[in-house]
């Protein structure tokens, strides 16, 4: 075996050498692949952590939208229910039979209610001529009423 390894000393070099730069190339392919695994991953991480951030930028966009709108709706109803009060106001300068007002926002409409001048009519009465129940108090309380 002595003489073996004294005639065949440099082949087993050459073989040893070979084997330790295999290794290490393997090693830095080992190392070099790890390497783009983890950033792939952090990647990823920084992908999501961005979709995340997007998500609650458009939640937060669609809250103040609707919190705009509902402030606008209600200065809307606001100028709404002022110009309908005006309106009661000339129409109870102009005539001695005004008796409230009201504005329906689900119509968007101000209504102002008057008094008839015609004779009460007796419940009876109301009942055979009216259809809905709020006909039937209009007539009972002898009013009438008209929308702007």
């Amino acid at each position: 075996m002595k003489e073996f390894i004294k005639e065949n000393w440099f082949k087993i070099a050459v073989i040893i050498v070979l084997l330790v730069i295999v290794f290490a190339y393997a090693l830095g392919q080992y190392a070099y692949y790890q390497k783009q695994q983890a950033q792939i991953q952090l990647d990823k991480e920084k992908q999501e952590e961005k979709l995340e951030l997007q998500k609650k930028e458009q939640i937060n966009k669609a809250i103040k939208e609707e919190a705009n709108k509902e402030q606008d709706q209600k200065e809307y109803i606001a100028k709404q229910k002022k110009e309908c009060y005006n309106i009661y106001i000339q129409e109870k300068e102009q005539w001695n039979n005004v008796n409230s007002f009201g504005y329906d926002k689900e119509r968007d409409v101000c209504v102002v209610i008057y008094e008839s001048n015609e004779p009460a009519k007796s419940e009876e009465e109301c009942s055979k001529i009216t259809e809905n129940t709020l006909d039937y108090l209009k007539c009972l309380g002898n009013t009438f009423r008209k929308e702007f």
